[in-house]
């Protein structure tokens, strides 16, 4: 029988691979290996403040979202008007509004829109301040069947309309529970109505004038350059109306700032008047006005001519789709009966000194030593015909530069101190590419009389006082 044969019983067949040697059991066990430790569970910092979250977490309310800033879709039915017309109209009003924490309300446009069953569609903006005020109106597409009456805050509603203005060239203003809806933003209201002040009163006039819109900007970029910023008795926050009788017996129109260091004076020739034959005199009447009033007209006109009703105590300015009315100032009641004889400050001199006003302007700048020196001198030497232009800041740093001046009619010599901003001012004021100088052609009053600065057009013209050894 064969050995290797599988099929007898009792013969097991051993394999022929190597078996593997099992591990040596250990004996002896440490002390650290006999203590249990149970599993430890690594918690990162953001794990940390996730689950802090959720330890924290408040559920939201049920109108959490309707009263978010931004609200989709609007929830009130409204007028829909165009968005740049709506952005223009309040950033003018801006411009006119006092500091929002001085006064709240103020800050705030009256919104309102009529019925569809009593007007055309139509969204009226009021706003104003103690000097002036302002109603605009903006054609809509639609009314709401009820209208609505609502304060809308000016600033926070140009930055909605700036945000929606590249997607959206129409926009539906209406009103709901929580705010003014702008689109699909919500602002919430500024304010009660009842606590906005009553529209003034609209005075008869007296005299009525019609002049190129453009000389809103021309006031406001030289006139308004001298008005003060704070009272006194001699100054003003705006500009002064006045008025006079020319050769021909035509009135003739003066506008006028003054800080009560120096008086910007520009003429208004193209100004034609009405006035009732009823007055005694043929002029209008003189009348003080505020700077917001010239720098809203100065946004918010479109056509080549405004018109103006002078009153006996406001001017007002009307349009086809605008009213304003601007208030004599408390600063105006006060001072008013010095300021219209600032005529005998109206000095003309003898001769002038011509320069280039490129020149002047750059050494006016160099003369400040980077803002450390406000007072400069100014020299001219009539044999060599030179100006020279000198200064010095409290660190002991000088400044000096000098060019070529040349003297009309008599002009004299000139050794006087002026404030550097004043100067400036007057610089920048005027137009064209020359700059006239006058001065007293007296030596022993030429240090203490007014200065005379003109450019190359006989309608504006700036006079500055100068300073004393004395001051600072």
């Amino acid at each position: 029988m064969d050995p290797n044969s599988s099929g007898e019983r009792g013969l097991v067949q051993i394999s022929t691979e190597e078996v593997s040697p099992r591990p040596a059991r250990r004996i002896h066990l440490t002390v650290e290996e006999a203590i249990p430790h149970r599993p430890v569970e690594v918690v990162t910092p953001e794990e940390e403040r996730l689950e802090e979250q959720l330890r924290s977490k408040v559920e939201w309310g049920a109108d959490f979202l309707r009263r978010a800033p931004i609200v989709e879709p609007s929830l009130a039915p409204g007028i829909a008007v165009r968005l740049e017309s709506l952005l223009g109209f309040l950033d003018a009003m801006e411009r006119i509004l006092p500091p929002e924490a001085n006064y709240p309300i103020l800050s705030s446009a009256k919104v309102t829109c009529p019925p569809a069953s009593e007007a055309a569609p139509v969204l009226y903006l009021e706003a104003g301040s103690h000097a002036v005020w302002t109603m605009v109106a903006i054609k809509g597409d639609a009314s709401p069947e009820k209208g609505f009456t609502a304060m809308l805050p000016v600033r926070r509603a140009k930055n909605v309309l700036k945000a929606l203005r590249d997607s959206h060239p129409q926009v539906v203003v209406g009103v709901d529970e929580h705010g003014v809806c702008i689109g699909s933003h919500t602002i919430p209201f500024g304010g009660g109505i009842a606590d906005f002040p009553t529209r003034p009163v609209m005075k008869e006039w007296l005299a009525r004038a019609a002049m190129p819109a453009t000389y809103f900007r021309e006031i406001c970029d030289r006139v308004l350059l001298a008005r003060s910023d704070d009272f006194c008795e001699m100054a003003l926050q705006g500009a002064l109306f006045d008025f006079e009788l020319d050769a021909s017996g035509q009135p003739q129109c003066t506008v006028v700032g003054t800080d009560g260091r120096r008086v910007h004076v520009l003429r208004l020739p193209q100004m034609m008047f009405d006035v009732k034959p009823t007055r005694l005199r043929a002029l209008p009447p003189t009348c003080a006005v505020s700077a917001g009033f010239f720098n809203y007209m100065r946004e918010i006109i479109q056509h080549e001519w405004a018109a103006l009703e002078f009153g006996p105590d406001q001017l007002c300015a009307k349009g086809e789709d605008f009213m304003v009315i601007a208030r004599a100032p408390a600063d105006a009641k006060s001072s008013l009966h010095e300021l219209v004889n600032w005529r005998r400050f109206n000095i003309e001199w003898e001769g002038h000194w011509l320069v280039s006003r490129e020149r002047l302007e750059h050494l006016t700048l160099s003369a400040q030593l980077g803002g450390g020196a406000s007072v400069c001198r100014i020299s001219i030497d009539p044999r060599h015909q030179t100006m020279t232009v000198s200064s010095m800041n409290d660190e002991g740093d000088r400044y000096s530069e000098s060019i070529s001046a040349r003297g009309f009619n008599g002009a004299p010599g000139v050794d006087v101190l002026l404030d550097i901003r004043l100067l400036r001012d007057a610089i920048l004021s005027t137009r064209g590419g020359l700059i006239r100088l006058a001065f007293d052609r007296s030596p022993k009053t030429q240090a203490s009389s007014p200065v005379v600065v003109r450019g190359e057009d006989e309608q504006f013209k700036a006079i500055i006082m100068p300073v004393t050894e004395g001051e600072p």
